[in-house]
């Protein structure tokens, strides 16, 4: 006797990228969902309202954001010693500095001070800053 057809359904499921797990951050698919699904509102910007880890993430993408411009990036050259000897060669760590920055969505406590000072010199704030939602020990978590 031969076997009954099967009948085929397609359904398509949507996961919340917080539920999500194994998305690497920096990638395509990453700064997708962050922006379409995860990017803070004015509402949600408030002292208690996200994880440390999403503030780190807040406060990354907004500096990444910044550093698209080469005024940007030469500020911040200024504000991160990297390299002593020589100023091209601190900008070109600088640089690289970014790129690893962009792929990891993170930027590390020992750099956060340098790239506030950036922002400082910009007359900028960064949100969390300026909406309180960052705690006290944010900067230097030690």
């Amino acid at each position: 006797m031969p076997r009954p057809s099967r009948s085929w359904v397609r359904k398509t499921y949507t996961v919340s990228p917080v539920v999500e797990q194994g998305i690497d951050p920096g990638t395509v698919v990453d700064i997708l969902c962050w922006n379409m699904f995860l990017k803070p509102d004015e509402a949600r910007l408030k002292v208690g309202g996200f994880t440390n880890d999403e503030l780190e993430r807040i406060f990354a993408e907004e500096a990444l954001d910044f550093f698209c411009e080469d005024e940007a990036v030469a500020s911040l050259a200024d504000n991160l010693t990297l390299v002593v000897e020589d100023e091209v060669a601190n900008l070109k760590a600088v640089k690289t500095l970014l790129r690893r920055w962009r792929k990891t969505r993170l930027i590390e406590a020992e750099h956060k001070e340098g790239v506030l000072g950036t922002f400082h010199d910009a007359g900028r704030v960064p949100c969390i800053l300026e909406c309180g939602s960052i705690g006290v020990n944010w900067l230097n978590p030690e």
